[in-house]
């Protein structure tokens, strides 16, 4: 087995790549049956400014055979992701564009169903305070995503959701926050039927209004050796119900995550597919103690 690493400051950036290869013995069941085939990995990164404002960058991970890494105590991931992105960043704008694509090394994954995501486009720009609407902010979050896979569905999304907020104290020392969102997508979905999919392909939409308020008081106690807080939390989110349509294809909401992270989040899915609809009361008390 030969493995190699190479690396390099640039200028502008930095560059660091690992590889190896050699005749491995193949397994059959995990025992080996005697005969020998060519087999490697490819794992590099690199980082470039551009310029003050821009800066790209890639990761790109490949191996020839799933055990490979594990077997040779090369690695331990479970999954490797190569991404190509390049974007922007202002003081109160963000754009990002990239590629991303997947290779599973479980015994359960089936790469023909991996996506390939080409491209994925981002764009978030917030406003300065605006006298005329209260000294709240303007917002503007658009995003749009084409999936593929060899097997299975592709999905093509376009989505924007504007937004106005505004943050402000409130008597007796207590902290208030508004939030107000419209979020509008766009999709088309073609299922591979091949996977004895009944859904036919076609375009859907979805428009999802929210309103979301939130309280806290803090309550603190200083002291010589410490300081306690005492802080009541409550929010209140205001929307329609039932705006996660089947006809919608879910590719970054599959898993939701439920704790203190997100608990006051106006939506608690890391991604745009799905959403939460529907009003309820979100409340909480934060307890911290600060050792001096």
């Amino acid at each position: 087995l030969l493995t190699g690493r190479y690396r390099e400051r640039l200028e502008k950036g930095e560059v660091d790549i690992k590889l190896s290869g050699g005749a491995v013995e193949k397994l059959r069941g995990g025992e080996p049956v005697g005969e020998t085939s060519l087999q490697g990995h490819f794992d590099g990164q690199g980082r470039f400014d551009l310029t003050p404002r821009w800066r790209a960058g890639f990761d790109a991970a490949r191996v020839s055979e799933r055990v490979y890494l594990r077997r040779l105590d090369l690695d331990s991931r479970d999954v490797l992701t190569s991404r190509l992105f390049a974007e922007r960043l202002e003081h109160n704008q963000y754009f990002r564009a990239r590629a991303l694509a997947f290779q599973g090394l479980r015994s359960i994954d089936d790469n023909d169903q991996a996506p390939l995501i080409l491209p994925e486009l981002d764009y978030r720009a917030i406003s300065a305070p605006i006298p005329s609407l209260g000294n709240g902010r303007l917002s503007l979050d658009a995003n749009t995503l084409v999936v593929e896979r060899r097997e299975g569905t592709d999905t093509r999304r376009l989505s924007a959701i504007g937004g106005w907020e505004k943050q402000y104290a409130t008597l007796y020392g207590g902290r208030m926050s508004l939030q107000t969102t419209l979020q509008a997508d766009s999709y088309y979905v073609a299922e591979d039927q091949r996977l004895g999919s009944v859904s036919e392909d076609g375009s859907t939409g979805r428009l999802f209004p929210q309103a979301y308020a939130l309280y806290r008081h803090p309550f603190i106690k200083p002291g010589q050796q410490a300081s306690y807080l005492i802080e009541p939390v409550v929010g209140l989110a205001i929307s329609p119900e039932g705006n996660n349509p089947s006809r919608i294809s879910n590719e970054d909401s599959t898993i939701l995550e439920f704790d203190e992270n997100n608990l006051f989040r106006p939506s608690r899915f890391s991604g745009r597919d799905l959403v939460s609809s529907g009003s309820r009361i979100d409340y909480g008390l934060n307890v911290s103690v600060l050792d001096w």
